[in-house]
């Protein structure tokens, strides 16, 4: 609900009706809200701890028939009810009713839940801004910014982080908790004669999400530059909303079928099985695209009916195709000191090949979406309070 949240406005309640079942409110700019009464007792301020904003009433414990016993409008644009079946007073703010009235269609007022991401492709390298290591971690303007553009752009990279080993830790942890895999906390990237991942060999590596065989996959992957002699390994970047979204203009029927054909992926190790059901892309209630699943090299055979099966590859591989094209891929070559930070539920990364002359060290480390947006959201609360 958000009671902390400034909600302003000139506009103020000038009448109040009550029925039986929900009050009308009159407003001075020739609105009218609907508002039941229902909703308004599970919705008290009252009835909030004012810490946290979390509600102490539970909503089954309101009666179906609540009504008030008395109701009025004050001077200060408040409207007051008193509850008849228990006597408890609730106050309601005229701006923050306007602000929640779902009876002309309102939208949380939340900042937050009104973002849209900013879709991009190989042209958002001229406008990429890199982040300097000393400036983000001392000071708050910076580390917002840079917040503010990971959030719209799935990625951020920052330079002249310290080449020391277990640094990238230093910066998850700035977050929250570090998530462990089969690798621990820390995994480090070399090109090794024997591995059992692609991604620890210096051939190319296409465009993928990570983990897509762990339900769910880490959301946010961090790496970190210690070392870089060779010739190639450029990293590659690309937006896989911006793909779905050009596949959905383009080829709806191809959109269709990877939003709604759930894939086998699965990865194992001598001690680890990992197994994850889910389409390409994913969409929200509302039909949005909330997050990518792409990983030729962990995805398991197709099983499908035999009248979809070609329609599923020609999608499937026109979105993988897309991946590769220059026209969505931006390409970065990470030098020591380099960190980068993507949103893998969004971003594909991958990189170039590159030569066996010469070291390649990099360390990265995986945190949880939400860790980093609370701390994103702490910020810009700072800033606007």
């Amino acid at each position: 609900m958000i009671m902390s949240q400034q909600i302003t406005s000139a506009i103020t309640m000038t009448q109040l009706h009550l029925g039986e079942r929900a009050l009308q409110i009159d407003w001075s700019d020739g609105r009218k809200s609907t508002f039941h009464y229902f909703w308004l007792r599970d919705n008290c301020p009252q009835s909030r701890l004012i810490a946290t904003d979390q509600r102490i009433v539970e909503t089954i414990n309101i009666p179906e028939d609540i009504y008030p016993k008395a109701g009025y409008l004050t001077d200060d644009n408040q409207l007051q009810i008193t509850w008849a079946y228990d006597g408890h007073v609730s106050r309601y703010d005229g701006n923050w009713l306007r602000a929640y009235d779902y009876s002309n269609g309102a939208k949380s007022p939340h900042r937050l839940l009104n973002e849209q991401p900013k879709l991009w492709d190989a042209t958002i390298k001229n406008e990429l801004s890199i982040v300097d290591y000393s400036s983000f971690i001392t000071q708050p303007s910076v580390e917002r910014a840079f917040l503010n553009q990971f959030h719209a752009l799935g990625f951020g990279i920052l330079c002249n982080v310290p080449t020391e080993l277990g640094q990238v830790l230093k910066v998850g942890r700035r977050f929250g908790i570090v998530r462990p895999t089969s690798w621990g906390e820390l995994f480090d990237i070399k090109a090794r004669v024997e591995t059992d991942a692609v991604a620890y060999t210096n051939i190319p590596l296409a465009a993928h999400t990570d983990s897509t065989y762990r339900n769910p996959p880490p959301s946010i992957q961090i790496l970190h530059c210690l070392v870089s002699e060779t010739e190639g390994g450029e990293s590659t970047l690309v937006d896989g909303f911006k793909i779905a979204a050009d596949l959905r203009t383009q080829a709806p029927q191809k959109f269709d079928l990877l939003a709604t054909t759930p894939l086998h992926f699965y990865s194992h190790t001598v001690n680890t099985e990992h197994h994850a059901i889910s389409p390409v892309i994913r969409l929200d209630a509302q039909g949005n695209v909330e997050g990518i699943r792409y990983s030729n090299h962990a995805v398991q055979p197709f099983l499908l009916p035999s009248d979809v099966m070609e329609a599923y590859y020609d999608a499937y591989c026109t979105f993988g195709r897309m991946r590769e094209h220059n026209i969505y891929q931006i390409r970065y070559q990470l030098r020591p000191g380099d960190l980068y930070m993507v949103d893998n539920r969004r971003v594909m990364h991958g990189r170039t090949g590159f030569s066996r002359g010469g070291d390649r060290h990099l360390q990265g480390c995986y945190i949880e979406y939400d860790q980093l947006l609370s701390r994103r959201e702490v910020l810009n609360r700072d800033q606007f309070s």
